[in-house]
């Protein structure tokens, strides 16, 4: 896409054009929404068609193009038949706040000899990589990836839920060493939930147990299931799915933090509560997303 001119034509009514022309040559709050709308549809159809394309000829290379991946300034130009143009310039998509700032972020000197002293206990942080994908998925996200973000996010959970399971058997010596480190070495996301991971909820006698299970089937039931089918399936879904998955999925990592540092006290619950400074979060608007009356 970096190397290629998309050209779309989007037919208007006379009406349509007049008031088109009028709100971009009026400058106002609203231009942006109205190019932006605009071209988020003619972006749509063109993914439809390239999924046509690929389905009909027998296509390998074309891919599903998200808005992060356009990298320039469209033009739109506005024209009647057999008439020069009576509108035409830059074409800007509507600003990603978030995005731009904190890619204009700067760093305090404190901040920075902050990461400097703590560099290798972050790099050396346990969930170092269930938290680099979550920041990953994030930022897919933000950049309308939603597909990628949907990967991310399940990468992170998949760290996650292993390494739960495997310190928490090691440090209770719930099982045998040789048994802990087959566990490590399977990649059996499904299996370590269905076999382990909320199991030991009970076992370690979290207070939210029954809406800790329930909250990880149904994210086994929608977002692992959405990682499958683009894995698997070449399915494309929409920030909706994307959404989903990142509430979910921290929903499940705060309710759980929330009732390990409440739980009693042993060698598992200790390193657990440990790895993370977060502060807590609001446990009633968690449960009330989940319709759990309190």
């Amino acid at each position: 896409m970096r190397h290629t001119v998309v050209e779309a034509t989007l037919p208007l009514t006379k009406k349509k054009s007049d008031n088109m022309i009028r709100e971009m040559r009026k400058k106002s709050t609203t231009s942006d929404d109205i190019t932006s709308e605009k071209f988020d549809h003619q972006l749509n159809v063109l993914n439809d068609y390239c999924q046509v394309l690929l389905v009909m000829h027998n296509l390998y290379n074309i891919e599903y193009l998200s808005l992060n991946k356009i990298v320039g300034i469209p033009e739109y130009m506005i024209y009647k038949e057999e008439e020069k143009p009576k509108l035409l310039g830059p074409f800007f998509i509507k600003n990603n706040e978030y995005l731009t700032k904190i890619h204009q972020k700067k760093f305090t000197a404190a901040e920075l000899e902050n990461s400097i002293q703590n560099y290798n206990t972050f790099k050396n942080h346990p969930l170092h990589m269930h938290i680099i994908y979550g920041r990953r998925g994030e930022k897919a996200n933000r950049e309308e990836d939603f597909n990628q973000a949907i990967i991310y996010f399940q990468t992170s959970m998949e760290i996650y839920v292993q390494h739960f399971i495997v310190e928490c058997y090691r440090l209770m010596k719930w099982k045998p060493e040789h048994k802990i480190e087959n566990l490590e070495k399977k990649k059996e996301f499904s299996k370590h939930v269905d076999h382990h991971f909320i199991r030991l909820f009970d076992d370690l006698n979290l207070k939210n147990a029954d809406l800790l299970v329930d909250m990880v089937k149904r994210y086994k039931e929608t977002s692992f299931q959405y990682r499958n089918n683009i894995v698997h399936e070449g399915m494309h879904y929409s920030r909706y799915e994307a959404s989903h998955t990142k509430q979910l999925s921290a929903d499940i990592f705060n309710l759980l933090l929330h009732d390990i540092r409440k739980a009693p006290s042993n060698a598992f619950t200790e390193y657990f509560t440990h790895l993370y400074n977060s502060a807590e979060v609001d446990i009633a608007d968690l449960k009330k997303r989940h319709d759990v009356i309190i």
